[in-house]
């Protein structure tokens, strides 16, 4: 791997707070499919939710399911376009990435059976269930072809090295006469296959990282730690919404959803910014203890409910309104505890405890999108005496 490669991928697993016992292939993989979608997909996403490398991946390193602009990761969030929408325009992103600095053959013919074989609807390769949750997605949509009202689903395919590409004749032929089986399927609008080289990922890593997006800037009124001057809408959006809004399940679903569901009660000029700036410290803070491996990952799928349990736990079960005086005591009370490491330790390892009373041992991400979670928590902590 090339320096310039080796020193984003550096950079990428410190700004993602990747586990650092985390194999480089692995890293790798993550950084290559965050560079894909980001090009692809406008919106905030998390990594998990795109990534499916491991055993029996059918030779996929990532899957991303785009349907009116929305990244579906769930059942539920295709029902809820189908029910709102009447249609689907539906785009399917399968990534494969090596860290081999040469474009082998055999690989990518592996890459593009698999493909092949993901769509199929008597698939012969084993799968994970990464790839087995995407499977049943693509079945669902396609038991929904009615809805193809403006076209059928485009299918684009991404093999990355950290080599150059040449154009090679051999592999370009390879290339056309596997994609043209999957073209042969009928089910896509078009089939498209990017060979991505080192420069080329390279400049998709710059491109994400310097994405001009809509930014909302708060006045310092508080004496909050600072973070950021610039907090993003939808990251801002998903952090005041889990914490105060009562909207920890959705804030893990597509950004579509949320903003429904919080549009009314959100970004108003009359709410204090002490809301804003401290659920967005406070996730700040959630993140680095992950990171630091202080919490146990798998609850890393339940941070928006953590958010939540922490504000109910150290402020207390009533919350002022967010437009009066007394809210402002109410979140420096968070503060405080948040701006004290030992504190801000305990206090969230504390909303773990609840976290494992309501799961049942089954700690899914598909688990922590449920409002059935939310409820829940909220009862088991207002019967708490």
């Amino acid at each position: 791997m090339d320096r310039i490669t080796n020193g984003f991928l550096k950079a990428f697993r410190q700004e993602q707070s990747l586990r650092e016992d985390l194999a480089q292939f692995e890293v790798f993989e993550h950084f290559v499919n965050y560079c894909i979608v980001s090009k692809e997909y406008n919106d905030t996403f998390s990594l998990e939710d795109i990534h499916v490398g491991g055993g029996t991946d059918k030779a996929l390193d990532g899957i991303a399911i785009l349907v009116n602009g929305s990244l579906i990761t769930s059942k539920e969030e295709l029902e809820d376009l189908q029910k709102r929408n009447k249609y689907l325009d539906v785009e399917f992103i399968l990534v494969q990435s090596k860290t081999s600095s040469t474009f082998d053959a055999g690989d990518i013919a592996k890459f593009l059976l698999g493909c092949q074989d993901f769509f199929s609807e008597n698939p012969e390769l084993p799968e994970n269930d990464k790839v087995r949750d995407k499977s049943e997605i693509i079945g669902l949509i396609y038991n929904q072809s009615n809805l193809f009202k403006n076209r059928n689903p485009i299918c684009k395919l991404y093999y990355v090295t950290t080599g150059k590409w040449f154009d090679d004749q051999h592999l370009k032929g390879t290339i056309e006469t596997l994609k043209k089986n999957i073209e042969n399927m009928q089910i896509f609008e078009n089939v498209s296959f990017y060979p991505i080289d080192a420069d080329s990922l390279q400049n998709l890593y710059r491109l994400a990282n310097n994405k001009i997006s809509r930014q909302i800037k708060f006045e310092k009124r508080t004496a909050l730690p600072e973070i950021e001057d610039v907090v993003d809408i939808p990251s801002q959006m998903r952090c005041f919404a889990s914490m105060f809004l009562e909207q920890a399940h959705n804030a893990g679903r597509y950004h579509a959803n949320l903003q429904d569901e919080t549009k009314q009660n959100i970004f108003l000029s009359a709410h204090h910014p002490i809301g804003y700036y401290v659920s967005a410290y406070a996730k700040f803070r959630l993140d680095a203890l992950f990171r630091k491996k202080h919490i146990d990952g798998k609850y890393s799928p339940f941070k928006y409910h953590m958010l939540n349990i922490l504000r109910i736990q150290v402020s207390g079960k009533d919350m002022p309104a967010i437009t009066s005086n007394k809210f402002i005591k109410y979140c420096e009370t968070m503060e405080i505890t948040l701006s004290e490491d030992n504190k801000c330790k305990d206090a969230f390892l504390n909303t773990t405890v609840i976290i494992d009373s309501q799961v049942n041992g089954n700690y899914d991400r598909a688990v922590a999108k449920t409002v059935t979670l939310s409820r829940s928590i909220k009862n088991f902590l207002f019967e708490i005496k």
